[in-house]
């Protein structure tokens, strides 16, 4: 595959002619019009002997024989700085670039110290359910060549109960989990996983740039109310962080946990060329999407798109896969709101290469080893270098060259980018910000840190935050603190605080119900399907990418999806079709709204409150839905301005209040409006 797509790359006569320019614009045949930059990131070859350590033995011979199992011969220069600074007992950050092996660097570290202390205990946390499973399989395949006697397990929202009881009552050597399950599941009930505190000895905390912004901020306390719970069991654990590369690694780490760190951020590992195209389509760039989705895995080239919304990705799903029922079984959509076992098939086909093409929000970001992908397609630009990197990094794993393109949309960002590609390639990744004084978050973490322990005015872990004190009157008046009678201790007035609190959404979970039962249909006209001539589209963006192929262009479609779609109950049972929270379930789930599901569509109905349940029924009509919004901006109060190139930068206060007032439903076949529908 390496060969076969590097051969394609070199075919490309533009990608010949400015493999030394640097980034350039591509001239496009007439009938295409879209306007195409070129850039080529060279590969990074550490040649140099200091880059690579083939000799391991420094480390211990534990690390040797950790390395043997994981069937490793030799460390990137980085891998070896790292393990050997949490082997002097230090906390590290590790700020590499993706598929640097930064994974290798705690497992080995961890394992390493549980292997000569069998008691000890190390914690996991991972932000997203997708990471635990990448990483549980990786654990028990070197668990097992090892035959040491330690164990993992997942512990989060997904776990059976009777599992969950199981793992507390006989908790592993290592307690994978999410920031979720660790404030509802864990410190909640801290007494329950006593013996896991008392004998803590590593926090593990994966993808460190995730935390950031509002949930940054919520993960900070969180760490914080950790450390507290650690001091009292009289745990002292190190802690190892790993993070694509950021501004401000170091910074965010000591943040978040309060404690010193050691940054290793000079990575030794080489990286495969990087092919971008900086695409300004004619078309809409999600129709431009599906058609090179659809493109790129008749040609057996393993392809993933990132959409910024959870609708695009179902309809780019929809459109590449529509009349193509062969492609269904090769192509998924991956979004968060599935349920627990789709979201396990679909990482297990990516992962095993029975699907070639996938279609996913920020979902599949992060370090989920899929593995062998060859292009990435960005519906528009991600919002940061930062993100725009990290998802680049899912494809060209191994040594793999691979293709990035970028499908602007009409946002401002985006064009700018257009006409100054160097502008994205130049600029410094961005910093991750945190804020441990935003009091609507603090107020929220001091009750939980109540319950776990009683707060004084003294507390080590909030010596340092603005507002703690203010925010402990604040809490007591509104009768969430219960003061001591000596006025110097405070108490949680509720039982279980941690209920009350969201770290990801504003608003709880509501399932999507339906029964099977008759799809209902509208008479009026399917839109145009993507057919084998639409491959013509794709082609004109990188003509001589997908060469014609025609055996696989004008492959037979079959009758059956496959084993991808989800199963569903047959006769009158409702079932569960997935979830939505937040400001989604008004700006998706409206009554009238078309739910998108695994290229299903599904006609929103009415809400139960009680049940936290939408009614939902399945529906073949050729039109998706689209909210409209108004949205109010009041500036509450200035805090500090600074001059600008010809402008004043203002940080403040804002309220911001936004509403669906009605809906529309818009044709898929070529983005018109059909009509409009008000909202109560």
């Amino acid at each position: 595959m390496r060969h076969q797509l590097q051969s394609r790359y070199r075919s490309l006569p533009q990608f010949s002619k400015l493999r030394a320019t640097g980034s350039r614009q591509i001239h496009q045949p007439s009938r295409a019009r879209h306007v195409i930059r070129y850039h080529r990131a060279p590969a990074d070859d550490p040649a140099a002997p200091e880059k690579r350590v083939i000799d391991p033995s420094p480390l211990g011979p534990r690390v040797a024989r950790i390395m043997e199992a994981a069937g490793i011969d030799g460390l990137w220069s980085h891998q070896e700085e790292g393990i050997h600074h949490l082997q002097q007992g230090h906390n590290v950050v590790v700020a590499t670039p993706t598929s640097s092996g930064k994974t290798l660097i705690y497992n080995t570290a961890v394992l390493d110290d549980l292997m000569q202390n069998p008691a000890g205990c190390a914690i996991y946390i991972f932000p997203l359910k997708a990471l635990e499973q990448d990483q549980l399989g990786e654990l028990r395949d070197l668990l097992g060549n090892l035959s040491c006697g330690l164990t993992a397990e997942i512990y989060d929202g997904d776990t059976k109960p009777h599992l969950r009881e199981k793992i507390r009552k006989h908790p592993p050597n290592i307690l994978i989990t999410t920031p979720d399950m660790l404030h509802a599941g864990l410190l909640g009930f801290h007494e329950a996983w006593e013996e896991v505190l008392k004998n803590l000895r590593w926090i593990v905390v994966d993808e460190l740039h995730t935390y950031n912004g509002i949930f940054g901020s919520h993960v900070l306390h969180l760490f914080r109310r950790l450390n507290r719970l650690c001091g009292c069991y009289d745990a002292a654990p190190r802690i190892v962080t790993c993070s694509a590369t950021i501004g401000n690694p170091l910074q965010l780490a000591e943040r978040l946990f309060g404690r010193p760190f050691i940054a290793v951020t000079d990575s030794g590992a080489p990286a495969a060329a990087k092919h971008f195209l900086f695409v300004d389509p004619v078309d809409s760039p999600n129709t431009v999407a599906s058609r090179l989705l659809q493109a790129g895995v008749l040609r057996q080239l393993r392809t993933i798109v990132f959409t910024r919304a959870r609708t695009i990705t179902e309809l780019v799903f929809r459109w590449a896969t529509q009349h193509r029922n062969d492609l269904r079984r090769k192509i998924s959509s991956y979004r968060a709101g599935y349920l627990p076992e789709e979201r396990r098939q679909i990482e297990s086909q990516l992962i095993s290469g029975e699907l070639l093409g996938v279609v996913t929000t920020s979902a599949l970001e992060l370090g989920i080893d899929i593995g062998g992908l060859d292009i990435c397609v960005l519906v528009g630009y991600p919002g940061s270098i930062v993100n725009t990197w990290q998802r680049a990094g899912r494809v060209g794993r191994r040594g793999r060259e691979s293709l990035v393109i970028l499908l602007a949309s009409r946002d401002a960002l985006d064009q700018y980018f257009m006409k100054h590609p160097e502008q994205f390639f130049g600029r410094d990744v961005e910093d991750a910000v945190a804020d441990p004084s935003n009091h609507y978050i603090l107020e929220q973490h001091l009750p939980c840190a109540a319950r776990e322990l009683p707060l004084t005015l003294d507390e080590p872990e909030y010596a340092e935050i603005t507002g703690y004190q203010k925010a402990l009157h604040t809490l007591t008046e509104r009768g969430e603190l219960l003061q001591s009678a000596d006025g110097d201790v405070w108490f949680a007035s509720r039982k279980q605080p941690h209920r009350l609190v969201n770290m990801r959404a504003i608003g709880d979970n509501w399932s999507i119900v339906s029964s099977r039962g008759r799809k209902e249909t509208t008479q009026e006209t399917d839109p145009e399907p993507i057919t084998d001539n639409s491959i013509a589209v794709a082609e004109s963006v990188s003509p001589d990418l997908f060469p014609a192929d025609p055996d696989k262009a004008h492959a037979t479609p079959v009758v059956s999806d496959g084993n991808i779609d989800p199963p569903v109950p047959t006769g009158g049972r409702r079932y569960t079709i997935g979830t939505v929270s937040g400001g989604q379930l008004y700006s998706e789930c409206y009554e009238g709204a078309v739910y998108l599901h695994r290229g299903k569509q599904y006609l929103i109905g009415e809400r139960n409150p009680v049940k936290r349940q939408i009614d939902a029924h399945l529906v073949d009509v050729p039109y998706y839905t689209r909210p409209k919004k108004e949205k109010e901006t009041e500036i509450l109060e200035e805090l500090a301005s600074k001059p600008m190139h010809g402008y004043q930068a203002k940080l403040g206060r804002l309220r911001v209040e936004s509403q669906v007032i009605a809906f529309e439903k818009v044709r898929v076949g070529d983005g018109a409006v059909i009509s409009l529908h008000p909202l109560d």
